[in-house]
């Protein structure tokens, strides 16, 4: 168990050390963008638009508006099951406690 501990603490202190490193590297950009020319300084925060999605995100879906009236429909029906179920269940309730 002692040791088991001591690991996690050994790896703990790493993360934080990691955690350290990256925090210290974006105050030393943050400290260089500055000293930058403002427009220089501008074109670096901000990506150029190349109509691209960004890497590592997904393109939001296209849905055209056959597919919008089918999830409306889907969600309708399903709200409404729900609630039926729900005041079913209170009618249940009601019917078998009266006597309360």
């Amino acid at each position: 168990m002692e040791d088991l501990l001591k690991e996690l603490i050994a790896v703990n202190r790493e993360m934080l050390n990691e955690l350290k490193l990256l925090r210290k590297g974006l105050c030393q950009e943050a400290v260089s963008s500055r000293e930058l020319p403002v427009d220089e300084a501008l074109r670096l925060e901000q990506p150029a638009s190349t109509g691209l999605p960004e890497p590592g995100r997904a393109a939001p879906p296209r849905y055209t508006p056959r597919d919008l009236e089918e999830i409306r429909g889907s969600l309708l029906e399903g709200l409404k099951k729900q609630n039926r179920d729900k005041s079913n269940a209170f009618a249940e309730f009601e019917k078998r406690h009266k006597d309360w």
